[in-house]
């Protein structure tokens, strides 16, 4: 026998492993991946692409030889004296029986494996102790996602991928039974479909009937193979080329037709445009134009896929929900299907492949298309994290769970609980409800279908602190007056690093302003390091960002204070530059309104204000308002009296906040002093008197 290469030696059988954690399977296809990167090397597609040829054949093989069946050539049993050239000719005939057996599947460039021997023949090698049929389900397949998402979240092929718990949590709300058919359009590697088996126990063999649509035909196979990994081999993996299933040609509406489905779950592509003029005359969303967003084209697709009464689920950009451009898609929307559920996604959701800001929208196509009867209230919830980074990695929360795990920071579990209860009760309880997870009255829907109202449908728009403050105005005592009318906005601009570099600057900037507080620091710098333009800021004046306003960062300058520079995303405000301005004017009888100044920064951070703005932000990645709007905010002006118990009272319980935020500090430092006596005491067992 031949003395082995220090490179096929690393790859000789060990001995007999257990690969039924996630941690041991991980390291097994990590090693696989590294025995194509040592051999010929190739990219981390191709080589996954040839890992998941050979998993299938190990697969196969152990199928096989459990029903009895004869295997003729088994490359997974080690022979006496076997050269590399061996292994890898009895994995090719291997291979070329399985293909046969699945014609559809293995196609083109999957038809045939790689002529890389000494890669094929030392992942043979590795697999050999493997027992794959052994191996649960879910540990095998959660080992074989990440391979996929190590390989092509590396790629241009970052869309393919929506990240899992998000998948898991419309599986949950959309619970699909036993016997209904289940599509996703636009499958990718198949996390939706898998997830829909996984809620059925794989295991058990029940789970719904599954199909998958993909325009890729790599991806289409992936999302294939991904399925057998995760025990699903009766269902298939359909590629449509040229148009995927916004197609009308014959095989793609074979494939996908109207009214065939029961449930259809997708994340689509929706960054581009479909351009496709003869296709686009078959959409109501699309005669008569020369390219149309393919979010837009997939929303009316699936919702015709739908049987009557099915449900479509399907994560869309904000833009279809909210924007002008769009108002002919929520025309069809209302009119086909009763909404059901609106989830509004961070910005970071897709990050950092895509900043879109996205949605969930579940809805249910109707028997009567037009009708209003079975609209009902809609529920609606907004979900600040997802358990992800910006750079695409897991954000996780501070404490670890019970069994010592890091735990997800993600709104999305407390969200699936709060639909569940919403369905069983058809309300929230007041615990539940708040401004994140709110219900919308269909009657506000209903507003929105019969066009007397406009028909935007994104959470913003119908967020319960907006009512809330149109109620207060309007039922307001007191006169309510336009910001623009008592303040008047100070636009002093300047670079200073172009006009004062050597001086010293007094400068505000946003991170300077603290969320909802109104306290704030001054940082002093030359302005030569003050590159952007700023404006000038006196003492009185109040400074109100516009940038991501839910943050409520709005504060009053000190009389005590310098004049100084703020950001140019503040609106600096002046009350006594708008008396003044009266006064020159001889009008002071158009504002004879008394203001403190104080009282109109408490107003300015309450949800009085956030209110009439949150359904009037807009931007991608950095939300925000314009000045207009700002000054366009209504304020209540009660008598001064009042407007001083206000103040009294705000400065009351910012002095309780103060004090609460030093004891925890003070108990903080404590604890801390706390864990260094325990270390020192750990070092004393070592040297007892």
């Amino acid at each position: 026998m031949k003395e082995k290469s220090n490179n096929q030696a690393r790859y000789a059988e060990a001995p007999e492993q257990k690969y039924h954690d996630f941690r041991t399977m991980r390291h097994l296809f990590r090693q696989m991946s590294r025995a194509f990167r040592d051999s010929m090397g190739g990219t981390v597609i191709e080589r996954c692409e040839e890992i998941s040829k050979l998993l299938f054949c190990k697969m196969f093989v152990e199928r096989y030889v459990a029903q009895g069946k004869r295997i003729t050539s088994n490359p997974f049993i080690s022979m006496a004296g076997e050269t590399n050239g061996d292994i890898y000719d009895r994995t090719l005939s291997l291979y070329a029986d399985i293909t046969s057996h699945y014609p559809r599947t293995f196609v083109n460039d999957h038809k045939h494996i790689t002529d890389d021997k000494q890669a094929v023949a030392n992942v043979i090698r590795l697999l050999r102790d493997a027992e794959l049929s052994s191996i649960p389900m879910d540990v095998k397949g959660m080992a074989y996602e990440e391979l996929l998402k190590n390989s092509f979240d590396k790629s241009e092929n970052q869309q393919f991928f929506t990240p899992r718990n998000v998948i898991e949590f419309m599986v949950n709300l959309a619970a699909p039974p036993e016997d209904k058919l289940v599509c996703d359009p636009a499958c990718g590697t198949g996390g939706f479909l898998i997830a829909v088996c996984r809620n059925h126990s794989l295991e058990a063999g029940k789970s719904p009937r599954i199909k998958g649509i993909e325009i890729d035909r790599r991806m289409a196979w992936i999302a294939q193979m991904n399925l057998f990994m995760h025990g699903v081999d009766d269902e298939e993996v359909f590629c449509i080329p040229l148009g995927g299933s916004l197609s009308f040609g014959k095989e793609a509406y074979s494939l996908f037709p109207d009214n065939e489905f029961d449930f259809i779950l997708t994340n689509p592509p929706f960054g581009s445009d479909y351009t496709d003029t003869a296709q686009l005359m078959r959409y109501v969303t699309g005669r008569g134009k020369a390219s149309r967003r393919r979010g837009v084209l997939f929303v009316e697709r699936c919702i015709r896929a739908l049987k009557a009464q099915g449900l479509l689920g399907i994560i869309i950009e904000d833009s279809v929900l909210s924007s002008d451009t769009s108002h002919d898609i929520r025309e069809f929307i209302l009119r086909y299907t009763n909404i059901e559920a609106i989830i509004s996604l961070p910005n970071v959701t897709f990050m950092p492949y895509s900043t879109a800001k996205t949605s969930i929208l579940f809805l249910r196509k109707k028997s009567n298309p037009g009708s209003l009867v079975d609209q009902g209230d809609v529920f609606m919830a907004i979900a600040d994290n997802v358990g992800r980074r910006p750079n695409g990695d897991p954000e996780y929360k501070p404490q670890r769970d019970e069994m010592g795990k890091q735990v997800v920071l993600s709104d999305l579990p407390d969200i699936c609980k709060s639909w569940h209860e919403f369905n069983v009760k058809g309300q929230l309880d007041n615990n539940r409800s708040n401004d994140r997870v709110f219900v919308c009255p269909k009657d506000r829907i209903v507003m929105c279908a019969s066009g007397s109202s406009s028909n935007r449908l994104d959470t913003l728009y119908h967020h319960p602190m907006r009512y809330a403050s149109e109620k207060t105005l309007k039922s307001s005592a007191f006169p309510v007056v336009r910001l623009g009318d008592i303040a008047i906005e100070r636009i002093i601009p300047i670079t200073p690093s172009q006009e004062i570099e050597d001086d010293v600057c007094r400068f505000i900037g946003l991170a300077n302003i603290r969320p909802t507080t109104g306290e704030y620091t001054v940082t002093e710098m030359l302005g030569h390091d003050i590159k952007s333009i700023v404006k000038q800021f006196q003492p009185g004046d109040i400074l109100f960002s516009k940038l991501r306003p839910e943050l409520r960062k709005c504060c009053l300058i000190s009389s005590e204070e310098d004049e100084g520079y703020a950001s140019s995303e503040c609106v600096v405000l002046s009350i006594a530059g708008h008396l003044e301005k009266m006064k020159s004017e001889k009008a002071r009888s158009c504002a004879p309104y008394s203001l403190l100044p104080e009282y109109l920064a408490i107003i300015l951070r309450s949800d009085l204000a956030l209110g009439q703005l949150v359904y009037q932000i807009t931007g991608i990645g950095r939300p925000r308002i314009s000045r207009n709007v700002v000054m366009d905010l209504r304020i209540p002006i009660p008598p001064l009296n009042l407007q001083q118990q206000i103040v009294d009272s705000y400065k009351a319980a910012h002095e309780n906040y103060l004090e609460a935020k030093e004891q925890s500090q003070l108990r903080i430092q404590v604890a801390e002093q706390g864990l260094l006596e325990a270390l020192k005491n750990a070092i004393a067992f070592l040297c007892p008197a």
